[in-house]
């Protein structure tokens, strides 16, 4: 999984980009919540 952080303004969100085969999913994940998108992502590597 490739990971890239863009320049820019804080921001109260973590967007990811996933693209596996030909879907992608983009998400735009609330800080307040960064330990459950760390286990989705988890679940996601698997």
């Amino acid at each position: 999984m490739a990971a890239r952080v863009a320049p820019g303004a804080a921001s109260t969100s973590v967007r990811v980009e996933l693209n596996v085969g030909g879907t992608r999913l983009d998400l735009h994940w609330p800080l307040a919540h960064t330990r459950e998108l760390a286990s989705l992502l988890r679940e996601f590597g698997r």
